[in-house]
C-alpha cells in the first residue's frame, strides 16, 4: 500500500438508497442513491466468538469458535435540505403494520469500497447549538458488510451550507416562542430487536423495530421556576421546532413537533462565574390523534 493511499483514507464517501429494501439484506434495484456529506462514519462489523463456560481448560481462556457477524455503528453529518426528508423516512417510517424499513448503503475512500445491506436505525439524535449547525446523527444496525465495485465514482455533494441553528425558531411550551435557548437536542430510539444468527453465514435472521421512545432536552439561561412548576405538576406540554434554511427555497424548511410531552427533569447549573442556567428534559406521549413525534419538510415561502 502506498503512502499516498494511507493519507488520503480520510476522505469518505458515503451514500444510501433512496429506496427501501423489497427483501431484507438484499439492495433495491431501483437505488437512487442520495450522496451523504458524513461528518463521522463508524459503520463495521465485528466478529463474536463463542467460549462455552466449561472446565476443559482450567483457569485458562477456552476454546473459541465464530459464532456470528454483527455489523453496527454511527453514521453522523450535518443537515442539508437536499436530503432531509430521506433520512427522517429511513429514521422514522414504518409499515402499516409498524415495522422499519431497511436500506442499503455504501462507502468508499482511496484504500477499500463497502456494502452494507440491511440497515435500519436504531437510534437518531438532532441537535442544534448556538455555535452553529443542526447535526444528525445515526445509530446504525445492518444485516451484511461486503466488498463491492459498484461505488467507482465520487458522488457530487451540496454546494450550500446546512441548517444552522441560528435560524431556528423554538417553541415551549404550547405555543410560547423560547428566544434564549442555547441549544436542544431530540433523541429516537426504535429498540431494534435482532434476530438469531442462523446458518454458516452467521448473519442476522431479521431485525425489527419495537416500541419506539421520544425524548429530548432543551438549554437556556434560568429566569422562573415555570417549567419546575409544571415537572411537579406533570403538567403535559409541547415543544416545536422550526429550522428555516438560510438560502434553500426548496425544502428550505424543517418543522419538528412534539404535541404531547412531560417534564422529566429541570436541573439548573449555578456556576459561580458564570450565567445560571437551565436544562429541561422531556419524554414525548402519544397525543389524541397523529404521532408522538413528526417532522414535516417544506417550501420556504
Amino acid at each position: 500500500m502506498a503512502i499516498a493511499d494511507i493519507h488520503e483514507g480520510h476522505k469518505h464517501h458515503v451514500r444510501f438508497s433512496q429506496s427501501t429494501e423489497t427483501t431484507y439484506g438484499v439492495k433495491p434495484v431501483a437505488t437512487n442513491w442520495v450522496d451523504l456529506p458524513v461528518t463521522d462514519f463508524d459503520l463495521a462489523m465485528e466478529a463474536q466468538h463463542f467460549e462455552p463456560e466449561d472446565n476443559v481448560s482450567g483457569w485458562q481462556s477456552p476454546r473459541a469458535v465464530l459464532n456470528r457477524k454483527e455489523v453496527k455503528g454511527d453514521v453522523s453529518c450535518l443537515l442539508y435540505p437536499v436530503m432531509v426528508e430521506e433520512l427522517f423516512e429511513w429514521a422514522l417510517g414504518r409499515d402499516t403494520n409498524g415495522a422499519l424499513y431497511s436500506r442499503t448503503i455504501q462507502h468508499r475512500n482511496p484504500i477499500e469500497q463497502r456494502q452494507y445491506a440491511g440497515v435500519m436505525v436504531d437510534t437518531m439524535a438532532i441537535k442544534g447549538d448556538e455555535k452553529g449547525d443542526v447535526s444528525v446523527q445515526l445509530g446504525l444496525i445492518a444485516r451484511t458488510a461486503e466488498d463491492t465495485t459498484d461505488f467507482s465514482a465520487d458522488p457530487t455533494y451540496t454546494t450550500d451550507v446546512a441548517f444552522k441553528f441560528q435560524d431556528a425558531v423554538i417553541e415551549l411550551p404550547d405555543g410560547t416562542e423560547l428566544t434564549t435557548a442555547e441549544d436542544f437536542e431530540i433523541k429516537v430510539s426504535n429498540h431494534l430487536k435482532v434476530g438469531p444468527y442462523y446458518g454458516s453465514s452467521q448473519v442476522i435472521a431479521f431485525c425489527k423495530g419495537a416500541r419506539q421512545d421520544v425524548t429530548g432536552s432543551v438549554s437556556f439561561p434560568f429566569d422562573a421556576d415555570t417549567y419546575v412548576d409544571l415537572m411537579r405538576a406533570g403538567t403535559k406540554s409541547s415543544l416545536e421546532i422550526v429550522l428555516t434554511h438560510p438560502t434553500q427555497t426548496t425544502d428550505g424548511v424543517v418543522t419538528i413537533a412534539i404535541s404531547k410531552m412531560h417534564l422529566t427533569g429541570a436541573p439548573i447549573q449555578r456556576p459561580v462565574d458564570g450565567v445560571v442556567m437551565q436544562q429541561i428534559n422531556f419524554k414525548a406521549e402519544l397525543p389524541d390523534s397523529g404521532d408522538q413525534i413528526g417532522i414535516t419538510v417544506s417550501d420556504k415561502t
